[in-house]
Order: C-alpha cells, then structure tokens, then sequence
C-alpha cells in the first residue's frame, strides 16, 4: 500500500515535513506529511478542504500556536476534517509553497489561523506543552465521561436522550474539544449515578484548579475502571474505601461484607448491588495475588455466589452458571467445608429454576450434603433444592419430607442478627411447594405463616404472595388469583427474575379457554423464557 493510501491514525516512522512553521500536530499523518492538501485517503477524509461541507474533528488533533508563550490546552484550536473528496476545490485553497513543501495545509486553514489568532509563528516545529497526565487511561472529563457512559452500556444517543444533552455536544464533551459547563456536568453527574465525580472534574478544568486533587480523583477512577469496576458512586466508593482500609494497614472485615450482601440479595437486589459485589471480588482478587491466604478464598466463594445469584435474577443465566462453577472452586481452595456445601447448595436450590435439569439439581444438592454432616447452611440449601425439584415434579410427599429435612437443619442452626435466617428460608420453601402441589387448605395456611415469618424480606414475601395467587387460580378463582398477582407485582421495585418466573407460572394455570385484561396486563410482568416446569414436559 502507498504512502497515499494510508489510513487516519496509522503510524509512520518519516521525518515531520520541513517549512511546517508553527503547527505541532499530534496526528501521525500529518506529522509525517503522509496527508497532503486535497487529499482524501481510504476513509475519505481531507484536510481544510472547500468552502462547502461540515466541519467534523474526528481525529483528536491540536495546533499550538506560539506567541509569548503557548497557549493553554482548552484554548487550541482544533484542526476541522471534511468528509468526502475534496478535489480541485482544496488544491486551489493550497498555496504554491504549500504544494512545494508538500504541507497538509490548505489556504482556509491557514487564513482561519491568521484571523483567530494575532499571532507571530514560529519558524521551527514548537514542543508541546504538558498534557494532562493519564491514570488508568483516563486523562481528564471528556475520557471519564465515555468510560461511565460505556459501562452504563449507553450509546452516545442514549445518553443524550436521557441527559437531554445533545448527542453532538456529548461528542465535543468525550473529545475533549470543549469543557462542560456546571449545569451539564450536573445533569451527566446525576445521569450516570458519578457521586459527584464528574462535577468536581469538570470545575478542576474550567478553572484550573489544585492539580493535586484532579490527579488523585483520575487515579481513583482509573483504578476502578482498570478493575471494571466504575458502575456508580457505590463502586467508586468501595474502591476508595479499601484503598483507604490498605494505606491504614487494616484488612476488610470479609465476613461481615457477605453477611450484608446476602441480605441485601432478598432485600435490595437493586443494579447497585451487583456493582457493589463486583468491586469486592475485584479488591480481593488483588489481595489473593499479593496473600493467597485460605480466609480469602472463602470470602471469594461466598461473593462469588452471591454475585452469580444477582446474575440469575437479571437474567443473565450463563454468566451466573460460571459463577456457581468458580465459587465451588475457590470454596475446593479454602479447605472450609461449610463454604464448600454452601456454595454448592445454594447453587442447586437456584439452578433448578435456571438453566439446570432436575437430575443436574439433585446430584449437586447430594454433593453438598456429603460434605459434612453437621448441620450447616450448605446443607439447609440442599435441602431446598430437593424441596424446589420435587415442587416442580408434582411429587408432594418428598416436597414435604425435604421440608421436614430443612427444619429439622434450622433448628440446629443460631439465627443471624439481620437478614434472612434458617427458619425464614423453611417457611418460604414450604409456601411455594404448598401453593404448586399442595391442596387448598394447606396451601392458605403455608402462605398465612409466610406472611407473618418474611415481613422484613420483601422479595421473597411478594414470590410467595404470586404462589398464592396461583393457589388460587389453580383452585378455580382464576379472577381473584389475576387481581392478587398484579397487585403484588406492582410492589416490585426491581426486575428480580425469580418474580417473573413466577408470574409465568401463574399465567400457565389459567385454562386456555381464558380471556381477559387481567390476563393481558399480567403477561407483561411474565418471563418470556419457559419455565423450568415446561421443560419437563
């Protein structure tokens, strides 16, 4: 391929053109005179161009124009690109020197530069001045914006539909060609969830500002979004947090942090949550290179779990299967037996309702009690999943003995000071079997002690409230069992796949001969997958 054909951002190792007074340019064709006045290369892009056509800056290109002293980085003006051929139209713009020097230059450029600026130029390349230093690859607003705006997974438009900042001025933003005002680093702060990260960049920018604190705040940027873990305030903050919890020579509390995520998990399974847990497995990953102690692999295993069941009730179902397989393994490394029948218990009682077969769900929840036989959460876990196989085969009698199994695990179990408890995990077990095999009466009475039992555990209260509006139209009150379903999904406060899954289950009782908006509106709420109950058909 000729120099001719080179495409924008390809290097060259060629000499920068001589005569080019004053313009230190950062694009490599350009630097090695690759690029020339009517040019238009591969991508169709020319420099300057005619009178004609819209300015873009694709390339993040500056000049630095000296007089006195160089002028500052938000002040340089950008090179404009046109896309398109620019034929004759650009050769007239070029000067007989330029064409002889062989400059990417032509006449408008040059006469935009003398007319902005009243400037001498040099008569030598200038060296550039500093650049913003990078963390992370992060270099400052427009760098961290697009990092945030990606991991949101928003495109530009998205982002501007959301910010009602116009998606030609996020462009300008990312690029660095102009610094936000404080109103729209608000609105992006707000947007994106930044905790206030983009709003104190963007104030260090427009006015300076203590370098210090602008280095500081793009290391801690750079540093989650190097770890994949910059999807809000809370993550950053985690992040943080630990660096602050290292540099003071104290190690996270590991136990305490599973705790309250497991809580969390039945309470709050917000989008914060699995941002929250991410960033944790992140930090310890870290600490597992530099220790690879035993206690961190167990900590690992435990949010490892838990981060794959968030995964589960988002719907991101082969993600949380490779989750459950890591945690067993991590849980294998510890040596802790009680990790080892949890990770692989809890991973049962879920996967069932996934993408696992019944027998799959079986033989690991065997697995988990053959670890020990102390009574442990590991075991209570594989207990339940026997309880949620045979609730979905229809087999009541070994639905109920495993229910038996769990409690008789739960009474030998201390109960935690917050959060979820054995007994609590008992009787929401018990409701779903009662509401899918059970009779009438038995399946009201399980659903009454559930009532009572999970009060402080709103997901499971409201999965247990939609069973029982499938008791109810499994029982032939099909339009009072509709009416109690979606009054119980409209106190849903996230998307929680295991809800949906349920609502499903609902709508597959109603006979088919059925018709009505109740009907109708609760499809909505519905998971569009088959249940795991179809599957077995």
């Amino acid at each position: 391929m000729s120099s001719a054909d080179a495409a924008p951002g390809r290097d060259s190792s060629g000499p920068p053109p001589r005569g080019l007074a004053g313009v230190e340019s950062r694009s490599p064709l350009l630097r090695a005179g690759r690029l020339r006045a009517g040019h238009t290369g591969r991508h169709g892009w020319c420099v300057g161009g005619g009178p004609t056509g819209r300015p873009i800056a694709k390339w993040p290109d500056r000049v630095r124009i000296v007089a006195g002293k160089p002028l500052p980085s938000h002040r340089i003006p950008p090179v404009h690109y046109r896309r398109g051929r620019c034929g004759a139209t650009a050769n007239r713009g070029a000067t007989p020197a330029h064409q002889a020097a062989g400059l990417p230059l032509s006449r408008s450029l040059a006469d935009t530069l003398s007319t902005r600026q009243q400037v001498r130029v040099s008569t030598r390349l200038q060296t550039p001045g500093p650049r913003l230093e990078r963390a992370g690859g992060l270099d400052g607003f427009g760098t961290v914006l697009k990092t945030m705006r990606e991991t949101a997974g928003l495109s530009p438009a998205a982002l501007a539909a959301r910010s009602v900042v116009s998606k030609s001025h996020l462009g300008h933003l990312e690029t660095g060609e102009r610094v936000p005002t404080a109103d729209i680093a608000a609105v992006l702060d707000t947007t994106l969830r930044a905790g206030g990260v983009l709003m104190e960049l963007a104030a260090l920018e427009r006015g300076g500002g203590d370098d210090m604190r602008r280095r500081a705040l793009l290391a801690t940027v750079g540093a989650a979004a190097s770890l994949g873990a910059i999807g809000g305030p809370h993550a950053l903050g985690d992040m943080v947090r630990h660096g602050l919890l290292d540099a003071a020579g104290t190690e996270e509390d590991w136990d305490e942090v599973l705790a309250t995520n497991t809580r969390l998990l039945v309470t709050d399974p917000s989008p914060l949550l699995g941002a929250s847990l991410l960033t944790n497995l992140m930090v310890i990953k870290q600490q597992m290179r530099a220790n690879p102690a035993r206690g961190l692999f167990r900590s690992a295993a435990g949010l490892g779990i838990i981060y794959g069941l968030w995964l589960g009730n988002h719907d991101q179902l082969g993600g949380a299967g490779h989750w459950y397989r890591t945690s067993a393994t991590l849980a294998d490394r510890s040596g802790d037996t009680d990790m080892m029948a949890w990770v692989r218990g809890r991973a049962a009682s879920r996967g069932v309702y996934e993408d696992w077969t019944v027998d799959h769900a079986l033989n690991v929840a065997t697995t988990a009690l053959a670890v020990t036989d102390r009574p442990t959460l590991g075991a209570l876990e594989a207990h339940a999943a026997q309880v949620g196989a045979y609730a979905l085969t229809g087999d009541a009698r070994r639905g109920r003995a495993a229910v038996e199994a769990m409690a008789d695990v739960a009474e030998q179990l201390p109960a935690p000071s917050a959060g979820p408890g054995p007994v609590e995990r008992t009787v929401f077990l018990s409701a779903f079997l009662e509401a899918r095999v059970g009779t009438p009466d038995s399946a009201e009475a399980a659903y009454e002690r559930a009532e009572s039992a999970l009060a402080g555990l709103p997901t499971w209260l409201l999965e247990s409230r939609v069973y029982r509006a499938r008791a109810m139209v499994a029982d032939g009150d099909i339009a009072g069992g509709l009416a109690y379903a979606l009054q119980a999904v409209d106190g849903l406060r996230h998307d929680v796949r295991v809800i949906s899954v349920a609502v499903r289950d609902v709508c597959q009782a109603v006979p088919a001969s059925y018709r009505g908006d109740d009907l109708h509106e609760l499809h909505r709420h519905a998971s569009p997958i088959p249940g795991p109950w179809e599957r077995l058909r």
